[in-house]
């Protein structure tokens, strides 16, 4: 019997010396980590002179609105689309088209094609969710629940096909519900009042008094 001690100490002696170089604790059980709410440096409350800064001159910039929030999105020819709150100029949405990086590594070997598997192996086990036609893996940052990455899934055999790192609501009921919470975070970044999204009237016929039934004579 003396030999099986033997060969517990050593096996144990060889699980201390193993340790110190083991994958830290969170990536070894399948956690997130704070560079998954990055895209090369760039992250949410990232300034415009700092995406430049590290992307370079975007292909073209639009404004456009997403549930309810003005944005200004820099678009890039590698498939990166950047967007800031117009009021607070500040980063609120990155999404990456994985089919056009396709040797982009997330993080621990994740790249386009990814397997389900794979992706819940490293960032851990979520349901799928099925959001404006697209299904996703949807994982929030503990600290700030509304700061989410969202992994982009093929519909068929749910490889992994795109990225978007986002602070934005994902929905009109989100939207309202932060806003009757009084959310600061989505108040700085709102040109809207709080509750009542912003309705653009440019289009609309322009006079100086209008009334029920058609236009004052």
């Amino acid at each position: 019997m003396r030999w099986l001690h033997f060969l517990a100490g050593v096996l144990l002696l060889l699980g201390l010396l193993v340790y110190p170089f083991s994958p830290s604790a969170d990536a070894a059980a399948g956690r997130l980590v704070a560079s998954d709410f990055s895209y090369r440096g760039i992250s949410l409350g990232s300034t415009e002179s700092e995406v430049v800064r590290v992307l370079g001159e975007p292909l073209f910039d639009k404004d456009i609105r997403r549930q309810g929030i003005a944005v200004k999105a820099l678009v890039y020819p590698n498939g990166v689309e950047v967007a800031l709150a117009r009021r607070s100029g500040k980063v609120v949405d990155i999404t990456v088209d994985l089919s056009k990086q396709k040797e982009f590594e997330l993080r621990d070997g994740v790249r386009y094609g990814a397997t389900s598997a794979w992706l819940q192996q490293v960032y851990g086990k979520e349901k799928r969710e099925w959001l404006e036609g697209e299904v996703y893996y949807i994982y929030k940052m503990q600290a700030r629940p509304y700061d989410r990455l969202l992994l982009s899934l093929d519909t068929e055999d749910y490889h992994l096909k795109a990225m978007r790192i986002t602070n934005l609501p994902l929905t009109e009921e989100e939207y309202d519900a932060r806003a009757g919470q009084g959310d600061d975070e989505l108040e700085a970044m709102s040109d809207a009042v709080m509750g009542d999204k912003q309705i653009d009237t440019s289009a609309l016929p322009q006079t100086d008094e209008v009334k029920l039934g058609g236009y004052l004579p």
